[in-house]
């Protein structure tokens, strides 16, 4: 999961509009303000045997943008608001 997502504050007394906007998401010292939306299809890797242990589901992290990116995880938090 990327960083800052996931590190959530108590969102149970805002509206529905600002959990929907801010929950699933605390940015950390010099983050974006917003959840950062990923246009990238796929991702770098300094070895394949890393890729390998993804492809194996040994290791958790993306590899391909049609199976899992940082965006699309950070709004599946978000639904569970």
């Amino acid at each position: 999961i990327t960083k800052g997502i996931g590190k959530e504050i108590c969102m149970q007394n805002y509206g529905k509009g600002t959990q929907a906007v801010q929950a699933g998401y605390r940015p950390g010292n010099s983050e974006p303000r917003q959840l950062p939306i990923v246009q990238s299809t796929t991702f770098k890797f300094d070895n394949s045997e890393f890729m390998g242990k993804l492809f194996d589901l040994e290791e958790s992290g993306y590899f391909y943008t049609r199976l899992a990116n940082p965006t699309n995880d950070a709004v599946a938090l978000k639904l569970l608001f």
